[in-house]
């Protein structure tokens, strides 16, 4: 993806970062499994709270969190398998497992 439209605005991607028309950083390019490497990685997080920031707070945020953001009974089960190096192995999608096209 060389470039996407962001609240009216044309936001474009080189080497992995974000930038308006203006040169201004607008963000980075990068997956959530990313982000939670970099997380336990860099910030040395705990894997297990940098699962939540990135799944639980999110969907606390927008009070979606009685039916996402964690694994419990009566929720939706959306889920990614991975490995200890933070390849996506399966996802659960509305409980349904779904094997990596990259497995």
């Amino acid at each position: 993806m060389e470039s996407f439209t962001f609240e009216g605005k044309t936001i474009y991607v080189k080497e992995g970062r974000c930038y308006d028309a203006n040169g201004t950083i607008a963000g980075a390019s990068i997956t959530m499994m990313e982000s939670i490497k970099n997380a336990v990685e860099y910030v040395e997080l705990p894997l297990a709270e940098a699962i939540r920031m990135s799944n639980l707070y999110p969907a606390r945020a927008i009070s979606v969190d009685d039916r996402l953001g964690s694994v419990e009974k009566g929720k939706v089960a959306n889920l990614a398998v991975f490995t200890p190096n933070y390849e996506v192995i399966a996802t659960v999608v509305n409980g349904e497992w779904k094997p990596s096209v990259l497995s």
